[in-house]
């Protein structure tokens, strides 16, 4: 048992004495690219040098070899005008290696280079033929900026800027996301104000096309009001209480809907609920007078609540709006296009997609 033991520490020593002479002889590699990328960068050839200090970091194990190699790749790499390899050697200082670097500092480059992109400069693609240029990087650099500093200086712009690209890019979910994230976190920038336009506007287009739940009418309502209390001197409050007009007559029309499936089922109580809370929460709109008529012929009337809610004025529309980029729809038929058959959204089940080579129908899997 003894003899057994004693082996087993000889093993041991012996496994750690083999990984630092592993580590003692990448580090030795690390240090020979390392001479080599200071050769390099002493003749002036900045892409050549950057490419042998980013081996060097790749081969280090010693910590302040790294950060060293990673510094002098991305100084390298802004000599050479490579705005993405510079990139890439900041980012991994940023996220392995914070406390060691100037993070403010580095943090501003970044951004810098995101906003390079997004004005339109691109990388060559291949060192010999220049005139061929890399894809747009603008999306990946600012989303990696986000992840390093959300709440850095600038990153109410930065946040406004992602979901810009977003909607172009037709990610309108994320740009929801992102553009939440701006009025929850940056209250009070500039960019709160931009980020709740466009939260009304994506949240008014996605109502229109079908709201199974009224989430996004609801959403949509909340939206503009919130313009019109905030910014009432604004160019486009016109717009605001054009399209308010539109999210209370779309939510007005999801609640007439539900209180009529309950009146054709015989459920004259809670038809007259939906129907008198209609009337007070839109009271402005056609499909008020329509609930009102409504109740008339139930033998019901409406019943104001003790303290009336404050509705602001609507504008007259004077133009067409402009469509969203078109999604993929979850539902097929929703209650308020059902005629009163079904209270909750009918779900897309594929069952008449079909495969191209074969014509035969695929059924969804469990």
């Amino acid at each position: 048992m003894i003899l057994k033991l004693q082996n087993n520490i000889v093993l041991f020593l012996l496994a750690i004495f083999a990984s630092a002479a592993v580590l003692r002889a990448d580090d030795a590699a690390a240090r020979i690219a390392f001479d080599e990328a200071l050769k390099e960068e002493q003749a002036q050839e900045y892409s050549a040098a950057g490419g042998k200090y980013m081996d060097a970091a790749f081969l280090a194990d010693d910590r302040v070899l790294k950060v060293n190699a990673l510094q002098s790749a991305a100084t390298n790499f802004r000599r050479a005008k490579l705005l993405y390899k510079e990139f890439t050697a900041i980012d991994k200082l940023l996220r392995n290696y914070p406390s060691e670097v100037d993070f403010n500092a580095l943090i501003e480059r970044e951004f810098e280079i995101g906003n390079l992109f997004y004005a339109g400069k691109k990388d060559p693609a291949l060192s010999w033929m220049p005139w061929i240029k890399d894809d747009d990087r603008t999306l990946e650099v600012y989303e990696a900026v986000r992840k390093n500093a959300p709440f850095a200086k600038f990153a109410s712009a930065l946040k406004f800027r992602i979901g810009v690209l977003y909607i172009e890019s037709g990610k309108i979910d994320e740009a929801v996301a992102v553009f939440e994230e701006i009025g929850e976190y940056h209250k009070g920038a500039q960019e709160e104000k931009f980020a709740i336009f466009e939260l009304a506007n994506i949240y008014l287009q996605k109502a229109s096309r079908g709201d199974s739940d009224g989430s996004w009418g609801r959403k949509a309502r909340k939206a503009l009001r919130s313009i019109i209390e905030k910014y009432p001197e604004d160019k486009e409050i016109l717009w605001a209480r054009q399209e308010l007009k539109t999210a209370d007559t779309l939510n007005a029309k999801k609640a007439f809907a539900i209180a009529d499936f309950y009146r054709k089922r015989g459920n004259d109580d809670a038809a007259a609920r939906y129907m008198n809370d209609l009337i007070t929460e839109y009271p402005k709109t056609e499909t008020a007078a329509e609930a009102d008529a409504k109740l008339a012929e139930m033998g019901r009337t409406y019943k104001e609540p003790p303290i009336k809610p404050v509705h602001p004025e609507y504008a007259a529309r004077d133009f067409a709006p402009l469509p969203m980029p078109k999604e993929k729809e979850k539902y097929i038929e929703v209650p308020n296009d059902a005629d009163g058959k079904w209270l909750l959204p009918l779900e897309d089940l594929e069952l008449e997609k079909t495969r191209k080579d074969t014509d035969e129908k695929i059924l969804p899997k469990d």
